[in-house]
C-alpha cells in the first residue's frame, strides 16, 4: 500500500506550505522531515497515536520504547522555534468518554509518564498529555449535529481537529476498489469501502450527502460538502481569534494510504475542492464574510482577520456584487487601520438574497495604501447547504 515515490512526508509538507496551512501535526514516524521544514511551518508532534502503538492492548509493553523515542525526539527538535506543543497521545482510550471500547486504564500510565518526561526535558513549551482533552475536536456536521452548529463556538479555545470525509477523485477510487463497487449500492453493503475508512452512517445519515445517479454525482456532492464545512468552520474559528479561539488545526491534510478520509489531498496527491477552500480561508490577512451556512435569510457581515505580526494603517476594504453572468455592481469601500495579530467585525451588510439564493456573487478584498491586494474572498449560493 505504501509507495515512497507517491507518498512521502516531504511531499505532504511541500503541499501544506503551498496551501497556506499555518501548521502541521505529524506522527513520530515522520519526524525525519521536521529539520527540513521546521523553519517554514510550525509542527505539533504527536508521540503516540491511538491504535498505532497501542495494539495489542498491553500498554505496559511499549512504555520503554515510547519513553526512549520521546526523549530522542525532544533532544533532537527542541531547538526548533516552530514547535509549540509536545502532545503525547491522540484521543487516549482512558480519556475519551465517547469511545465505545473504552478502557479506563489503557495507556494511562504511559501517557502520564510521557507527559512528565516532556515537562522535565522542555519546560519552555506547552506539554499536553492527551489531544482531545482540553483542546477541542468538534465534529459538527459529521459525528453529530449539523454544519451550522459551528456558529456556536465549542468550549475549548484550542481546536486541533475538525472536518468531514470526502470521496477522493474517481481515478483514486478505481485504484483502490474493485470495479464491481461502483454501481449504485442500494443494498447498504459498503464493506469494501469501509475497509478504506469510509463512514456510511456519517456520510448519509448526518452529512446527508447524496449519491445521485452516478459515481461522479456521488463524488461531487461528497467533496462539495467537505469544502463547505471546511470553509464555514475555519472562518468561524478565525473570526473568534482571541475571543474564544486561540488556534486551529484542520483534520486532515493528506492520506498516507489509498483511503476515503477527512483529507483534502488524497494518497495520489490529487486535491479535493476543500484544499482550495482551506487555502482561501487560511489567508494570513483575510476579509471574512460572515454568513449562516444553513440559513440563506440571515444578514451578512464583513470581518477582518489578520494573523500577521504586521499592521496595515490606511488599508481599504472593498466589496461589490457581481451577477453570475458578469455584470459588475458598484464598488463600496471602507478605509480602516488594521492592527497586527487581530480579528474584528467591520460592518453589517444586511440581507442579500441575490447572493444567498443564486443570482450573484459577493466579492470582498483588502488593499494597502498603494492599491496592492492583500487578501480576498467571495460568497455565492454554492457556499450554503
Amino acid at each position: 500500500f505504501f509507495s515512497p515515490r507517491k507518498s512521502t512526508p516531504s511531499s505532504a509538507a511541500d503541499a501544506s506550505t503551498s496551501a497556506s496551512s499555518l501548521w502541521i501535526a505529524r506522527w513520530l514516524v515522520d519526524l525525519g522531515i521536521t529539520g527540513k521544514y521546521a523553519h517554514r511551518i510550525p509542527f505539533l508532534l504527536k508521540v503516540n497515536h491511538n491504535e498505532f502503538l497501542t495494539y495489542p492492548n498491553k500498554y505496559d509493553q511499549i512504555l520503554f520504547g515510547s519513553m526512549r523515542q520521546a526523549r530522542d525526539m525532544i533532544d533532537r527538535f527542541a531547538s526548533h522555534p516552530s514547535i509549540i506543543v509536545w502532545s503525547m497521545h491522540n484521543e487516549s482510550p482512558h480519556a475519551m468518554s465517547w469511545m465505545e471500547k473504552k478502557d479506563p486504564a489503557q495507556n494511562l500510565a504511559l501517557d502520564n509518564a510521557l507527559d512528565a518526561l516532556a515537562a522535565r526535558l522542555d519546560p519552555s513549551r506547552v506539554h499536553h498529555r492527551d489531544s482531545g482533552t482540553g483542546d477541542g475536536h468538534p465534529y459538527s456536521g459529521w459525528y453529530r449535529g449539523k454544519v451550522g452548529d459551528f456558529a456556536k463556538l465549542p468550549t475549548e479555545a484550542f481546536i486541533t481537529e475538525y472536518g468531514a470525509q470526502a470521496l477522493p477523485a474517481r481515478a483514486t477510487l478505481r485504484a483502490m476498489l474493485p470495479s464491481g463497487e461502483f454501481s449504485r449500492r442500494d443494498n447498504g453493503r459498503w464493506e469494501q469501502w469501509m475497509f478504506h475508512d469510509f463512514q456510511p452512517h456519517q456520510t448519509f445519515g448526518i452529512a446527508r450527502v447524496r449519491r445521485g445517479l452516478s459515481l461522479e454525482d456521488f463524488i461531487r456532492d461528497s467533496q462539495r460538502y467537505q469544502a463547505q464545512l471546511t470553509r464555514f468552520a475555519t472562518e468561524t474559528f478565525r473570526r473568534a481569534k482571541w475571543k474564544g479561539n486561540t488556534g486551529i488545526y484542520q483534520f486532515m491534510f493528506v492520506d498516507d494510504w489509498p483511503s476515503i478520509t477527512w483529507s483534502v489531498v488524497d494518497y495520489f496527491r490529487r486535491t479535493k475542492p476543500a484544499y482550495a477552500a482551506l487555502g482561501n480561508s487560511m489567508q494570513p490577512l483575510l476579509p471574512s464574510i460572515e454568513y449562516q451556512i444553513d440559513d440563506r435569510d440571515k444578514p451578512l457581515a464583513l470581518h477582518i482577520v489578520n494573523d500577521l505580526l504586521t499592521s496595515f494603517p490606511g488599508a481599504v476594504l472593498k466589496w461589490r456584487i457581481v451577477t453570475l453572468d458578469g455584470k459588475l455592481g458598484p464598488i463600496s469601500s471602507r478605509t480602516v487601520d488594521i492592527p497586527a495579530d487581530t480579528a474584528f467585525r467591520l460592518l453589517d451588510l444586511g440581507l442579500h438574497p441575490e447572493v444567498t439564493r443564486g443570482t450573484s456573487r459577493l466579492n470582498a478584498w483588502i488593499e494597502d495604501r498603494e492599491g496592492k491586494v492583500l487578501g480576498k474572498s467571495s460568497l455565492t449560493q454554492e457556499d450554503f447547504r
